[in-house]
């Protein structure tokens, strides 16, 4: 209980603890190594939350959330083609899983492989039609594939939801 508190006070080095504390008296609680792991990746631990994770997998605790959250550390750790494996489990597992679309489409994109990139983000429109970077990151990519009227049109799109896009990238497009 303390950890998830710590955890949802923003305290992830005393949530770390805790969770720790927790999984010496009890190793079986899958929620404490997912919680562990989520700390350790938001402090910047992505090898201990990577070790988390894995362990989670072994003991065949999975969930989308777990193989999305370990491809965000893998996505950190720039191990992109390893991160489309598991956000592609993650989505295997959760088809509506707006957010492992949405990563799947970043690490594309860390891949400079656009079109691909762009399927994953229409794929996460579809079931999170509000999240604004995925018109952001569209955006980016339509202008580097030099595609203007598109690449507008995602960043105004972006910028209605709150993004915040920066004006001389509108006045680029508009030309």
């Amino acid at each position: 209980y303390r950890g998830l508190c710590n955890f949802n006070s923003n305290n992830y080095k005393e949530a770390i603890v805790d969770f720790s504390v927790a999984i010496a008296l009890s190793p079986v609680f899958a929620d404490h190594y997912y919680y562990r792991g989520l700390s350790q990746f938001i402090i910047g631990n992505y090898a201990a939350a990577l070790a988390d994770y894995d362990y989670m997998i072994s003991k065949n605790w999975v969930s989308s959330d777990v193989y999305n959250n370990r491809g965000l550390v893998l996505l950190k750790m720039q191990r992109n083609v390893d991160a489309i494996n598991d956000f592609s489990k993650a989505i295997v597992l959760n088809e509506k899983n707006a957010n492992a679309y949405f990563n799947k489409g970043l690490a594309y994109q860390n891949l400079l492989q656009f079109e691909n990139a762009l399927q994953e983000y229409n794929k996460a429109e579809q079931y999170n039609p509000g999240y604004g970077y995925i018109y952001f990151n569209r955006a980016q990519i339509f202008y580097r594939m030099q595609q203007f009227a598109p690449a507008l049109e995602n960043a105004l799109k972006a910028q209605s939801l709150g993004i915040a896009v920066d004006e001389s990238f509108i006045k680029t497009l508009n030309r």
